[in-house]
């Protein structure tokens, strides 16, 4: 029995411990131990998913990164880039220029960490020895860049294959001991430089099933990368950047998975680097987010974060600023931003200062009439507790040059028929110097009302041209000449004004556009000309997640003659996904009256505004608009007066009839109390002395049939110091003539 026992107890221990080794090693498990690489040529992401079928579904299954992206242009830096932590200003193309740099490279950490590997390229001369030369040179093969890779011993790992079948790189994925790092460059005719899309899809879809069925995917934690060199500086989505289809597939890769997270070529290296715990080569792959989130199985995490400016290098004169956005993306972590190398007499600030991660914030640099004029090299540092990480911005700061600004119109030409209204919208940009004041004015004729909303401001501003005719207006067409004037500095633009009764109400308009993700209800307003089209979807539509919608609205009951304003503005609920537009068209029956198809970025913090310019509206909606003073001042048991404007905006003037709300104590008037617009109206303003100090609102109110606007006055009321000055002033004076009296007196009677 004490036998049996004992064996008992040696055979549970041996259960324990295997299982424990094994749910160790599965726990311990690297992300992989193998990976191969294939770079494909000069395509952007949205030039492949879609339309690239094989790729697409390949994507799709797999692992999928959508803004991971290029660090350069041409090819070469790229590939170098992928090698060395760096371009080390490789970025010509040079073709075969081998062993120019002795930095160290990938292969360096790959070999010292007991690791192997293989470099194939197709149809390349030399296999195997030191004058290896691929079809490209080292444009697309980096390898024979690093002179210490110019050994017999490395060199051997340099290996061609046929570009037809790839037998000879298949058979190395078939060994019975596969590389750990196997790296791929197809000739031209394959990658996508020279053929066509379709026909490197056709190429991926034959090669890719060889490679995930060999012995290394079969038997090993393999992952496969396929990755693009560069592409055409376009990101989905509206996003900034250069990015490439990259996806990672194999049995340790994650399935059916998406991220949005930005990645670089220095991410690649950063991956492997993690994975394999090796040491980094410079800091631009120290400094970038390993790619970790796109594998089952990885024991480390991915507490990695990195930081991204843009843009990354601007300028600014003395007594101005400027701002840059900081991005922080990676898993969810507190970050918190910090700088160094912000010139003398210069502030650098961030808003906000810290975020969880991935978020954003904007720099602040303000400069001073002492700021030292160049160019400085502004270090962003981000920090979640465990690791920091850098980007640098580039600041060049010029002295400061005299003001100036210029006029520009929205459309070249606008019709309009005898009493009826139409607009232009004029735009006043900054060109140099510190704003100033400007003001504007237009030369129109007799007959013709020019109203400006606003008449003045300091550039940037725009501003709304309204165009008044009556029913006596000649037919002609007017060149009216918008000017803006700041001081001696006057500056033009002009249009033509068509007068005319050939304009002939269109039956119809009708919005149509495209939206991404559109699945909450309501989750975004649509409104044109101020006026509400509804809030979209009108229920939630689960079956719109995570593709474009086509939605149509009939608008012709708001389109008003000359410029139109459209604008989408989200809710602030369901932030986690932009809900992107396009394919946006305005049409009038057959005729397309504005079209724009480029998809931009609709979110909970970025809305949307479109103009177009519509003709032909000749009894369209009456719309107005009033304009007041935003604040004023009076003392207690006083008058003050100011002025509101009333201008239409749109259609056929109608009578508008005016009304005004006091608090208790104050009373206001306005005179007249109606009038056709435009016209203007007194509003008055009349304290007591039981008014509280203090400011008060004054709210005008303007209706004309179901249109109605209002307005409010800020009134800041006073004590009328002055007054009680003068009050003090006389009761001194009083009190020094009695202490005079009393000592006269005093003197008369001592005598």
């Amino acid at each position: 029995m004490r036998l049996q026992n004992q064996v008992e107890k040696f055979l549970f221990l041996i259960i324990f411990i295997t299982s424990f080794q094994i749910i160790t090693g599965l726990a311990h498990a690297a992300a992989f131990d193998n990976i191969v690489v294939i770079l494909m040529e000069n395509h952007g992401i949205n030039e492949i998913i879609g339309t690239a079928t094989y790729m697409t579904n390949l994507a799709n299954s797999n692992s999928l990164a959508t803004h991971y992206t290029g660090v350069v242009h041409p090819s070469e830096g790229n590939y170098v880039a992928m090698i060395g932590g760096d371009t080390f200003g490789f970025t010509s193309d040079c073709g075969y220029c081998p062993w120019r740099t002795n930095a160290p490279n990938i292969i360096d950490r790959i070999e010292a960490s007991g690791r192997t590997w293989k470099a194939f390229a197709e149809d390349a001369s030399g296999s195997g020895t030191c004058s290896f030369q691929p079809p490209r040179g080292g444009d697309h093969f980096a390898f024979i860049t690093f002179s210490d890779l110019n050994t017999p011993s490395r060199c051997a790992n340099f290996l061609t294959t046929s570009s037809s079948t790839d037998a000879e790189f298949i058979s190395a994925l078939n060994a019975p001991n596969p590389p750990n790092f196997v790296w791929l460059t197809p000739i031209d005719n394959n990658n996508m430089h020279d053929n066509s899309v379709s026909s490197g899809d056709s190429y991926i879809a034959n090669l890719v099933p060889q490679i995930l069925n060999s012995t290394m995917f079969k038997t090993r934690n393999a992952t496969l990368l396929i990755v693009f060199d560069e592409g055409n500086d376009a990101c989905p989505s509206g996003g900034s950047g250069d990015c490439v289809y990259t996806v990672f597939a194999g049995p340790v890769a994650k399935k059916n998975y998406t991220s949005a997270i930005s990645y670089n070529h220095y991410s690649f290296l950063k991956t492997i680097e993690t994975v394999w715990n090796l040491p980094s080569l410079t800091s631009n792959d120290a400094g970038a987010t390993a790619m970790t989130e796109f594998f089952t199985g990885f024991s480390g995490g991915n507490n990695d974060f990195s930081v991204l400016v843009n843009p990354t290098s601007g300028n600014v004169e003395q007594g101005m600023q400027t701002t840059v956005k900081i991005t922080a993306s990676g898993p969810a972590s507190t970050v918190t931003l910090s700088q160094s190398g912000c010139p003398a007499s210069t502030t650098c600030t961030f808003n906000p200062t810290s975020g969880s991660s991935p978020s954003t914030s904007t720099l602040t640099i303000i400069s001073t009439s002492s700021t030292p004029t160049g160019t400085f090299s502004i270090n962003i540092l981000a920090n979640n507790g465990t690791a920091t990480r850098s980007a640098p911005f580039s600041l060049t700061v010029t002295p400061p040059l005299p003001f100036d600004f210029n006029v520009s119109l929205t459309t070249a030409s606008v019709s309009v028929n005898p009493g009826n209204s139409t607009s232009n919208v004029v735009s006043v940009n900054l060109f140099s110097g510190s704003p100033q004041s400007v003001s504007l004015s237009a030369n129109c004729p007799s007959g013709i009302t020019c109203t400006f909303i606003p008449s003045s401001g300091n550039p940037s501003f725009s501003s709304t041209l309204n165009i008044l005719t009556s029913s006596s207006t000649p037919l002609n067409t007017y060149t009216i000449i918008v000017i803006g004037t700041s001081g001696s500095t006057t500056r033009t633009s002009s249009f033509s004004l068509d007068v005319t009764n050939s304009i002939q109400q269109s039956s119809n308009y009708t919005l149509n556009w495209a939206g991404f993700d559109w699945d909450g209800a309501g989750e975004v307003t649509v409104t044109l000309n101020g006026h509400s089209l509804g809030s979209l979807p009108l229920s939630a539509s689960t079956q719109n997640a995570q593709v474009f919608t086509p939605f149509s609205q009939d608008i012709s009951s708001y389109v008003v003659q000359g410029t139109n304003t459209l604008a989408f503005q989200h809710a602030n609920s369901d932030c986690g996904v932009n809900d992107n537009v396009r394919n946006l068209q305005v049409t009038s029956g057959s005729t397309v009256v504005y079209s724009n198809s480029t998809e931009l970025t609709l979110n909970c913090t970025q809305s949307l505004t479109y103009t177009f310019n519509a003709q032909g509206i000749v009894s369209g909606l009456f719309d107005f608009s009033i304009s007041t003073p935003s604040s004023t001042s009076v003392g207690k048991g006083s008058t003050v007066s100011t002025t509101i404007d009333v201008v239409a905006v749109s259609g056929t003037p109608q009578p508008v009839s005016l009304s005004v709300t006091c608090p208790s104590s104050v009373t206001c008037t306005v005179s007249p109390v109606s009038g056709t617009p435009p016209f203007s109206s007194t509003l008055q303003i009349t304290t007591t002395n039981s008014t509280s100090l203090g400011d008060i609102p004054v709210t005008i109110s303007a209706i004309s049939g179901s249109a109605s606007k209002t307005s409010t006055v800020t009134v800041t009321v006073s004590s009328g110091i002055p007054e009680i000055r003068d009050y003090l002033l006389w009761g001194l004076a009083g009190i020094i003539v009695l202490g005079c009296l009393a000592i006269i007196m005093k003197k008369i009677a001592g005598a």
